[in-house]
This record gives structure tokens, sequence and C-alpha cells, in this order.
């Protein structure tokens, strides 16, 4: 499970709040963060929060902390979603218009096509599953031991 702090905002119905989040970029760790192209860009362009709708039936307080926890297999259902499946409907498309036209502007044609296929896909599809996070009282925290042979 994947865990992250968030603050309240508020309530759309019974079970389903508004939190919002902290952006956090890998720009920050780095101690040539000032000097860095990507790192002015990532300071200037990105949203310092982020609005995220979570799950929730607890009685929460406006301005009050939550932890939102997250399945790994929720992240990486989403992500091929969003990202894998308009890719592959692309380049699916874009091979057979080539392999059975074989001419090069309608494959690229062809190719925006299945893109945009790919696209109304995966706004179908992700409606069918529940990507939203969950507030959780305390996260599951595991003790290591160290054994020395």
């Amino acid at each position: 499970m994947l865990y992250e702090n968030a603050t309240f905002i508020e309530r759309i119905d019974k079970h389903t709040i508004w939190v919002e989040t902290q952006i956090k970029t890998s720009c920050n760790a780095c101690q040539h963060n000032s000097e860095c192209g990507t790192g002015v860009i990532a300071k200037s362009l990105t949203p310092k929060s982020n609005r995220v709708k979570a799950l929730c039936s607890h009685t929460l307080a406006p301005k009050q902390q939550v932890v939102l926890q997250v399945s790994e297999q929720n992240m990486l259902a989403g992500a091929f979603v969003l990202y894998g499946l308009p890719l592959i409907m692309m380049i699916l498309l874009m091979l057979a218009i080539e392999w059975l036209l074989q001419n090069e502007l309608a494959s690229i044609v062809a190719g925006f096509i299945g893109l945009a296929l790919g696209l109304f896909m995966a706004k179908g599809i992700s409606k069918k599953f529940n990507p939203y996070p969950q507030v959780v009282e305390q996260p599951n925290t595991s003790i290591f031991t160290c054994i020395e042979p």
C-alpha cells in the first residue's frame, strides 16, 4: 500500500470527500536545484497542491489532516489504462494501416485516430473500477527486526 498525507477540504457526499495533497518533485532534493533548468521550470510551472477525491465515511473537521491509502494494483492499472492503452492502440492502428495501404500519411493519420480511440477507451474503462484512495486511521506498519546469522 502507498500512503500520503492530505488535508480535508470538503465533503461531496456521505462516502466521498475532497482532500488536498502537496505535490512532491524530485527536483527539491538535488544540490543543483537553483542552477538546473528542469528545477527552475518545475518550481515555476507545477502547482504546489493537488485536489483529490477520496473515499471516507468518517466525520472530519475542515483542514483536518488525514492519511490516504492507495493500493499498488490501482496505481499500476490506472497508469496502464491512462498511458499504455492509448499508446498500444496508436501503434496497432499505425502498423495495420501501413501493412494494408503502405502509405506513410495514412499511417500517421491512423496513429492519431488510434490515440483518440485509446483515450476514449481509457475513459470508459476507468469508470468501471474504483481508483479513488481511501482515508485510513493509521497506516499499516510492520516492524522489521534484523537478525544476524
